[in-house]
């Protein structure tokens, strides 16, 4: 049986197929095939590039919502205390009094999107 005709783009993996088959003593058809077989095991573990955008994608509204919620509460608060040094007549208390019902409301929406992923998964499903 004639050995088949291997075409590669490439001089240089042309060349060492070529040298692992001579000095294994082998068909270069079966040098060809074991490094399909080793690049197909390492591509196994990965994810194709679309997959990994999609699941960003769907985590991203999750992560917004979560920094949002964290620049308007204590122990950073970043918005509360930038509105605080712009107004001094108003009091901090007074501006964390204001933004609990909207701190209210994220937790309310991170619950509903735990207990229903098709919120977040409406917009990356049109993809």
């Amino acid at each position: 049986m004639a050995e088949p005709l291997l075409l590669v783009r490439s001089a240089e993996a042309r060349d060492l197929a070529l040298r692992i088959a001579r000095r294994e003593n082998s068909p270069i058809s079966s040098v060809v095939e074991r490094a399909l077989e080793a690049y197909e095991s390492l591509e196994a573990g990965r994810e194709p590039a679309t997959a990994f955008y999609r699941r960003i994608f769907e985590t991203c509204g999750t992560v917004v919502i979560m920094v949002e919620l964290g620049v308007v509460t204590p122990p950073i608060g970043v918005n509360v205390f930038a509105i605080a040094s712009m107004t001094k007549e108003v009091s901090m208390y007074d501006i964390f009094r204001g933004v609990f019902p909207f701190w209210i409301a994220f937790l309310i929406l991170i619950g509903l999107i735990v207990l229903f992923p098709q919120i977040s998964l409406f917009l990356p499903s049109l993809m």
